[in-house]
């Protein structure tokens, strides 16, 4: 009849349809498959990244916690002199210039990365895929923004420490001048003291030789004065002697006779 005609005729292209339906089904399987299998194996690229940056934060953090905990300058000095030598020798500093460049290509991909699931779970939230994903982008950031703020954080700590271990070297230079300064000093004023005790002395020895000195000057004007007197009492008494021999003279003369003329001329 026409009608089972129409049917047969109709038959195979609804077959033909659910054929290319199926075949479009299985390819889109297998592309989600394979999607699946490079998303697994981008996953564990970016995940052997991530341990290597986690590692670096590590190291970084033990490093840290090593130049902040009070120990002795000694112990000390090692870690801080290994710093030094990896910011200021060029290979390594060019090295660590390098791990600061990608960790920070990697933090700005963690950062995009974030933005883009943030958006994509408000377009479908509650997608356990899209909040694991965006769990482990903000993971990655604050992995690699640590890793950053602390590189920066060890490079101002050995920066500060060095200035202050050279402070440190400066300052006992200075404390060995101070000390040679103090013993030239003491010195100078054990010098001082002896030629004060011996100005002492010689002060002394002037004072009792001034003294000395004016009791002669007495004593010699008191003889001065003496001999003055001694001098006036000679006169007196050479005069007081040539007026008795004057007064005896004038005696004998009157108490003895006149004599002859001649006997006067005999004698």
């Amino acid at each position: 009849s026409p009608s089972n005609c129409a049917a047969k005729s109709v038959a195979p292209p609804a077959a033909h349809r659910r054929r290319r339906a199926d075949v479009v089904t299985l390819t889109a399987l297998a592309v989600s498959v394979r999607a699946r299998g490079w998303q697994a194996a981008h996953d564990r690229t970016m995940a052997v990244q991530w341990v290597l940056v986690y590692a670096l934060l590590a190291i970084e953090v033990v490093v840290g916690v090593v130049l902040i905990l009070p120990m002795p300058t000694a112990w000390k000095q090692p870690m801080v002199k290994l710093l030094s030598l990896a910011w200021r020798w060029p290979p390594s500093r060019r090295v660590l210039v390098g791990v600061f460049a990608v960790v920070s290509v990697l933090f700005a991909d963690a950062l995009r990365q974030t933005r883009n699931y943030a958006r994509t779970l408000e377009q479908q939230p509650g997608t356990t895929n899209v909040l694991l994903s965006l769990f482990r982008a903000q993971r990655n950031a604050y992995l690699s923004g640590f890793v950053l703020f602390l590189l920066l954080l060890l490079w101002r700590i050995e920066h500060y420490l060095t200035l202050l271990t050279d402070a440190k070297k400066a300052a006992r230079l200075e404390r060995q001048k101070a000390d040679v300064v103090v013993k030239q000093a003491k010195n100078q004023v054990a010098e001082y003291e002896r030629v004060s005790k011996g100005t002492e002395r010689l002060e002394r020895e002037l004072a009792d030789a001034c003294k000395e000195r004016d009791d002669a000057v007495a004593a010699r004007k008191k003889a001065e004065t003496n001999l003055d007197a001694l001098k006036r009492q000679a006169g007196h008494m050479s005069k007081e002697y040539m007026r008795v021999m004057d007064e005896n003279t004038a005696l004998l003369d009157r108490l003895e006779p006149p004599k002859a003329s001649g006997e006067k001329k005999a004698d």
